[in-house]
């Protein structure tokens, strides 16, 4: 199961958003796993440690469930 969420932010200030991009899960060394879902190009990534299930929930955009991705 994820522990984080990745997002990239667009626009700053009050009127940013944030596009969500991916997961990752803790590895035993302390490392990060990083799955990104699409095939977008991002320079730069936030990731969000999960707080409870319900926000690790998977999104239904009517695409196929990837549950490697944490979607």
């Amino acid at each position: 199961m994820p522990t984080h969420v990745a997002k990239v932010r667009h626009g700053y200030g009050k009127k940013a958003t944030y596009e969500r991009i991916g997961v990752a899960w803790r590895n035993d060394d302390g490392s990060l796993y990083l799955k990104l879902s699409g095939t977008q190009v991002v320079s730069a990534l936030t990731l969000y440690e999960l707080k409870d299930k319900e926000e690790a929930a998977p999104l239904n955009d009517g695409e196929p469930a990837n549950e490697e991705a944490g979607e």
